[in-house]
């Protein structure tokens, strides 16, 4: 089953671009709460999200201006 949780944290198919993630936000910063929350680190997050290319289908680029 794919929901949020299984996206963001447990996935095997993006576990690189998963650790990136951490490693841009640290390792405190990488939970539900902050991830989709917090005004720092939603461009990461989006970043990811467009990375991993699940919604491109819908939403095409959604990079926020930060490194590809």
């Amino acid at each position: 089953m794919e929901d949020k949780h299984h996206l963001l944290f447990t996935c095997p198919r993006y576990v690189h671009e998963r650790y990136q993630l951490m490693q841009r936000i640290g390792k405190n910063a990488f939970n539900s709460n902050k991830l989709l929350a917090d005004a720092k680190i939603i461009p990461h997050m989006l970043n990811y999200l467009n990375k991993i290319g699940r919604f491109k289908h819908i939403y095409r680029d959604i990079t926020p201006g930060l490194e590809r």
